[in-house]
């Protein structure tokens, strides 16, 4: 019994540190703003050349963003 109660107290522990652990955040996106002139992931695809190597934060206008992408300096706005 004792060692039913200690792995369930374990699996309990376990799970709430996986919740605030820094990985666990990362799929959350971003924790701030990117700001003009700095490179950026994004999880889409240019819909120019069809690669996704990167994304640079040209502007910001009225909330919404845009990006020069790496490959083909095509801009996207998002």
């Amino acid at each position: 019994m004792k060692k039913s109660i200690f792995a369930l107290l374990l699996s309990v522990f376990t799970l709430s540190l996986g919740a605030y652990s820094p990985s666990g955040m990362e799929s959350c996106g971003p924790e701030y703003d990117p700001i003009p002139g700095e490179t950026v992931k994004r999880p889409v695809i240019c819909s120019d050349c069809g690669v996704n190597s990167g994304w640079l934060v040209v502007d910001i206008k009225d909330g919404i963003y845009y990006y020069k992408c790496l490959n083909c300096n095509s801009i996207d706005k998002g």
